[in-house]
């Protein structure tokens, strides 16, 4: 048996904008607790046993407990969320792995770097070279969004967004209402000097609370990008330019293996929403339609999603998780799945009715 494999996270629990208690964390927080205070045999034997599901369970505890401690300024916390990441060792871990984040937080809420020094002495020596190197580079940095995170207010309090590490550079652009460190990504661009005005991490979270309130489930909410295609047939680039992109996707308790992806974008004043969201919904070339609404610069796009083969559990801690053992991802998209079972309509109805209402504005 491996360490916490016994654990396991429901999808939203990997929602880390609409940050929920989840009673995983203390079972997974035992384990890493455990790992401060092991002798070093136990310690190796425990990377030893851990395995790609481990692995996963640990990052998200780290994120969530980044989430926690940033809520309540706790560096215990903030010190679990280091603890977590570092627990593994190769193959988990190699010298490319990134512990900016974990240690950014730490320092923030007063952890002192001797403490990171001293925690790290224990971890495998591929991480310690790794942190060693995150740790010379923090003096540079002054923000989270920095090291690959945006933190977002909304009416489930303080959150944080995830970013892909393709996306953290050196070009200061804008997401959800924060400034983040951003180039060669369709997450965020636009070619507007002009700042946004929505707070889209509120928006997005405003409209998934109301289609949850309707009945549906929702996914996680996560960067996403508004891809060209459904506008025209012939788009010129990849992705429309946008101050800022979530999504998230919507499925039905009847049919979970059905789903709708629900797209919120920021554009920029270059871009009329009004004439994108009439040319989603007229977009013949398609062989599923879309439906979008807008209201001033704010783009809901509601698109039928690829349905996946049932070796898929989506509940899963891993994307793809390896159901049977014989380390295939059995991922099988069709793309002309029917999606009867949810009414884009109906989700388009009910943004329109959060878009209605006032917007939190930044």
């Amino acid at each position: 048996m491996t360490p916490i494999l016994d654990a396991s996270y429901e999808d939203r629990d990997l929602d880390y904008v609409r940050f929920r208690p989840s009673p995983t964390d203390d079972r997974i927080a035992m384990t890493v607790t455990r790992s401060t205070i092991a002798e070093r045999d136990e310690l190796i034997q425990m990377r030893m046993d851990m395995d790609e599901y481990d692995d996963d369970l640990l990052d998200i505890f780290t994120l969530r407990r980044i989430v926690a401690a940033r809520r309540s300024n706790s560096m215990s916390l903030a010190l679990e969320a280091f603890d977590a990441a570092i627990l593994p060792g190769p193959p988990w871990r190699t010298k490319e792995s990134d512990f900016r984040l974990p240690i950014f937080v730490a320092l923030s809420l007063g952890v002192v770097e001797s403490q990171i020094i001293t925690r790290v002495d224990r971890a495998a020596p591929v991480v310690q070279a790794a942190v060693t190197r995150d740790l010379e580079t923090m003096s540079r940095v002054s923000d989270i969004s920095m090291v690959g995170a945006i933190e977002v207010q909304t009416s489930h309090g303080l959150g944080l967004l995830n970013l892909p590490r393709s996306a953290v550079s050196a070009d200061n652009m804008w997401l959800a209402g924060a400034s983040i460190i951003h180039s060669g990504s369709p997450i965020v661009h636009s070619n507007s000097d002009e700042a946004p005005s929505v707070n889209l991490a509120s928006v997005t979270v405003d409209i998934a609370d109301a289609v949850d309130a309707a009945g549906f489930i929702t996914g996680p909410i996560a960067v996403s990008a508004l891809a060209a295609l459904w506008f025209s047939e012939n788009p010129s680039a990849t992705f429309v330019p946008t101050y800022g992109c979530l999504g998230f996707t919507v499925s039905t308790q009847s049919d979970a293996h059905v789903f709708v992806d629900v797209t919120v974008a920021e554009l920029p004043p270059d871009i009329d929403a009004d004439e994108l969201a009439q040319l989603a919904t007229s977009n013949d070339m398609l062989d599923e339609r879309a439906m979008a609404t807008s209201r001033g610069s704010t783009l809901v796009l509601v698109t039928p999603a690829p349905l996946y083969s049932e070796d898929f559990a989506r509940g899963d801690v891993l994307d793809g998780a390896d159901t049977d053992g014989d380390d295939e991802d059995h991922i099988e998209e069709d793309v002309s799945a029917p999606t009867s079972a949810i009414s884009l309509q109906d989700l388009v109805t009910i943004a329109q009715g959060v878009l209605g209402q006032e917007i939190d504005r930044v």
